[in-house]
């Protein structure tokens, strides 16, 4: 193979020569054929991509784009068919004309994926709001997945499992007949069923909708997701006696439901091999060899994210590269002649790519090594440009949402910057030394010399390849993780060398427990230590100082204008520019980068984003010099989901950390997940209720509750009515309930805080919904509020609408209730002359509060996209009357 590489690289190196020798001074006619003359492939793969992207901004129509691509197509064939001898400009119309007919044939391509359906589609009958009952068979294609929610603390209340699965509809059950239907569907159904395995039919009765989608800034678009793989639809069964399996068969086709099996199999194989002190380890492997993640690895996860390794646990082109590398080095023992050698890899990559959940990452560099070995077998030189737009029109017309993926384009254009930058790169920071280090070893000619100037070459680059890839995936980790990682390359060389250990031991390790479970576990005695140190020293590179630094997610046009400037400087000799040319639009992008974080920093105003959290609610509040406050963190699911959601939404703003979490009562509603939450930011206090705090020997859930803070170490502050703490110079907080001599076996509604949140002459309530009939009293001859923030599950009572208006309120925002109570609430509110806003209807609800106004802005979801539509409320000084304004 290395004879073969080399007689590749001198033939390419010749043509090279010889075409640029014979190229005379090039026209503007000739430029397209000038810059890609051994690369055809690239401007398809980048018109595609872009085809793709201005397919998904613009709502045209399927058939109108296709027609204008069957045109542009057909002009071009008539130009090369007639030869058209035009000069000047017009030279370039065939390429223009072709260019055209890829670019719109891109965009309908998006349109037929994701907008496109038969008309028995399930669908097209998805309700507009809300579910709807159905009776629907179909034929799983997924293996079955029970899903069981993490333990919570002492007011943690669903605990409930459920085994989740993707169905192909068959038919569906209208007006007592069945009628035939299609299309995927995600299905879900309380309760452990194991006897629902692949390829087999079942008979579902429960609520079809939408899948959920994003409703705070920052939160994992799940219906996107979904959508990406042609699932527009959910089925949620209520009870596990809804489902039926009507033919136990499992049938041959399709294959992709024998292939997921075989995927699970594998895993459980590999499980099996684990040593009773090491499952943790094991979980490790098989996330690095097979790319599944175990929830109990979840912590190891995020310190692989924090150390800015993350790449290296997540499945990527690099594991396929080390697996085809390691697989290469065995067969040079087996097989002596390098061609067969070549098949015999080509096949194994492949199975290994089928394996793996073929994420873009996997498939671009299973086909690409795939490439180059048939390529070196044809004896062609190998064009890796070429190849890797080929992977990436193959993955693009496979799957034309995967564009918009993180994996994909991380990927992809990590890879184009080392092949650009990376020879030129490694020569301008190690040229020199390397050079000197030769010199040496050829002057001493000893073998350790020459073995030593090897290791220095693949230290040398490594590193480079550390640095172009921090660099270059930089605007994207910060666009779709907000983080910066400036320890990197130091993290990158430290657990490469480990990694790749622990990945070729988990392959020797899977091996061996497919032909023998003992000598499984027997490999896994080598490869537990391995996978320890791993463990041990990404959690001591994830706890430097430094290594992690949240940042605000920038806007989507900084981050294209810093790859066009990396652009210029990759492709600047092409281009024909200077070096300083380069630099100057480098430093332009940077300078545009730091003046939008600047600029749009908020100064001088107290600002809270109230989150939609299901069964619960949150707030948050930035103040005016920085500092971060949840107001509540409650929810009837899983805490840790909860949790997921607030660093979510603070990693996505570069509100990290929090300085304390507020909990208005101490319930599964308000606090379930207080503790969580801010046990995971250092130097978080606690502040709750006086009458909650007397609680604690009375209810022992409370009681936990209290116990569970003392052992995370978090400071309980607790709050009566008249105390008042300055959050800033010009925001302060006022507690107005409970008073202190509460008796102890009050209703919970009376225990709760009601709090008042001023800046300068504006002011934000924040009670729970069971004491707006006794408010008015309470905020009787003092200023009136503009705005008020209710919490908790309940639902508001037409009596309410008096003590409103006494208190002066303009907008009412509603947390922490279901769908069904938050539309009743609504239609309730539609008869005060005050602007009704609910979280469960429109998601995250923002209010901006200066010392003149109050401005509330709604991030609604419509047709799948996020929208933002701004509502005022109180644009007026506080005290004088101003125009009120109703929600649609």
């Amino acid at each position: 193979m290395e004879q073969l590489i080399a007689q590749s690289a001198q033939e390419s190196s010749a043509s090279a020569a010889s075409s640029a020798a014979a190229a005379p001074e090039f026209t503007r006619a000739q430029m397209w054929e000038y810059f890609w003359p051994r690369n055809p492939l690239v401007p398809v793969a980048v018109l595609l991509a872009g085809g793709i992207g201005a397919g998904a901004a613009v709502s045209w129509h399927f058939f109108t784009l296709w027609c204008i691509a069957a045109a542009c197509l057909a002009g071009w064939a008539l130009c090369r068919l007639l030869r058209f001898g035009l000069g000047g400009v017009f030279t370039l119309m065939p390429q223009a004309l072709l260019a055209a007919a890829i670019f719109f044939g891109a965009m309908s391509l998006w349109q037929l994926n994701q907008r496109q359906m038969p008309p028995d589609h399930i669908a097209l009958s998805l309700p507009a709001h809300g579910a709807s009952l159905i009776t629907a068979r179909m034929e799983i294609i997924s293996s079955p997945q029970l899903r069981r929610p993490q333990a919570g603390g002492p007011l943690f209340s669903i605990a409930q499992p459920r085994t989740t699965f993707i169905g192909e509809m068959l038919q569906r059950r209208i007006d007592g007949r069945w009628q035939p239907a299609c299309g995927k569907v995600l299905v879900q159904v309380p309760g452990d069923l194991p006897a629902l395995k692949n390829n087999q039919q079942v008979q579902v009765v429960g609520w079809l909708s939408r899948p959920p989608g994003a409703t705070n800034p920052g939160q994992f678009n799940y219906r996107n997701y979904l959508a990406a793989e042609r699932i527009f639809a959910q089925i949620t069964a209520k009870y596990s006696n809804q489902i039926t399996i009507i033919d136990s068969r499992q049938s041959l086709w399709p294959l992709t439901g024998w292939i997921d099996s075989t995927r699970a199999a594998l895993r459980r194989r590999l499980r099996a091999t684990a040593l009773p002190y090491a499952n943790r380890e094991t979980l490790d492997t098989i996330a690095l060899l097979l790319g599944f993640r175990d929830p109990a690895i979840r912590e190891v996860a995020r310190q692989f994210s924090r150390s800015g390794a993350a790449h290296l646990l997540a499945l990527s082109g690099l594991h396929v590269v080390i697996i085809a590398a390691g697989i290469w080095l065995v067969l040079r023992l087996v097989i002596r002649r390098p061609r067969p050698r070549a098949i015999v890899c080509i096949f194994a990559v492949l199975a290994y790519m089928l394996i793996t959940p073929c994420g873009p990452p996997v498939l671009r560099a299973s086909l690409a090594t795939v490439l180059v070995l048939a390529t070196l077998l044809i004896g062609r030189p190998v064009q890796i440009l070429n190849i890797l737009a080929f992977t990436a029109i193959v993955v693009l017309l496979l799957n034309p949402a995967e564009l918009f993926s993180p994996p994909f384009q991380l990927s992809f254009l990590v890879t184009v910057g080392l092949i650009l930058l990376g020879g030129r790169c490694h020569r301008a920071i190690f040229g020199r030394y390397l050079l000197r280090a030769g010199e040496v070893a050829r002057i001493r000619n000893k073998p350790w010399g020459f073995w030593l100037l090897r290791l220095q070459h693949t230290i040398c680059g490594i590193i480079t390849c550390n640095i172009i890839g921090s660099v270059i995936a930089f605007p994207l980790v910060a666009y779709h993780f907000n983080q910066m990682n400036p320890l990197a390359i130091i993290s990158g060389l430290l657990l490469l060398p480990v990694v790749t250990a622990s990945l070729i031991l988990g392959l020797v390790q899977l091996l061996a427990a497919l032909v023998w479970l003992p000598l499984g576990k027997l490999v896994a005695l080598v490869s537990y230590p391995v996978g320890h140190m791993m463990i041990w020293l990404v959690g001591f590179l994830a706890g430097l100082p430094g290594g992690n630094i949240v940042v605000r997610s920038p806007a989507w046009w900084v981050v294209l204008l810093l790859y066009a400037a990396m652009a210029v400087w990759a492709l600047r000799r092409p281009l024909k520019l200077s070096r300083a040319t380069s630099l100057v639009a480098l430093t332009a992008a940077t300078v545009v980068l730091t003046g939008w974080y600047t600029f749009t920093q908020a100064k001088d105003s107290l600002r809270i984003d109230v989150l939609d959290v299901g069964g619960g609610n949150c707030a948050i509040a930035q103040l005016p010099d920085g500092a971060t406050i949840a107001i509540n963190a409650g929810t009837l699911g899983s805490p840790v989901f909860l949790r997921g959601q607030v660093n979510a939404f603070l990693r996505n703003n570069g509100l990290w950390p929090l300085q304390a979490v507020l909990t208005a009562k101490i319930d599964a509603n308000h606090a379930a997940a207080a503790i969580a939450l801010a046990s995971q930011h250092d130097a978080t206090a606690l502040l709750c209720s006086a009458a909650d705090k007397l609680q604690a020997a009375q209810q022992r859930s409370i009681g936990q509750f209290f116990e569970m803070c003392q052992q995370q170490r978090l400071k309980a502050v607790a709050f009566a009515r008249g105390d008042v703490f300055s959050l800033t110079d010009n925001v302060r907080c006022e507690i107005l309930w409970p008073p202190r001599s509460l008796p102890p076996h009050s209703a919970p509604g009376y225990r709760s805080l009601v709090l008042r949140l001023r800046c300068g002459g504006q002011s934000l309530l924040v009670c729970d919904k069971t004491q707006l009939p006794w408010l008015a009293k309470v905020l009787g001859g003092q200023a009136p509020v503009a705005t008020v923030l209710l919490t908790g599950p309940g639902r508001l009572h037409k009596l309410v609408g008096p003590e409103l208006a006494a208190i002066g309120c303009r907008t009412l925002i509603a947390s922490g209730e279901s769908s069904a109570i938050a539309r009743q609430d609504a239609a309730l509110a539609a008869r005060w002359p005050l602007t009704f806003l609910s979280t469960r209807r429109l998601g995250c609800i923002r209010m901006q509060m200066s010392r003149s106004a109050t401005q509330v802005k709604a991030i609604m979801q419509a047709g799948g996209r996020q929208m933002k539509s701004s509502v005022l409320s109180g644009v007026t000084p506080a005290g004088t009357s101003g125009g009120k304004s109703r929600a649609s």
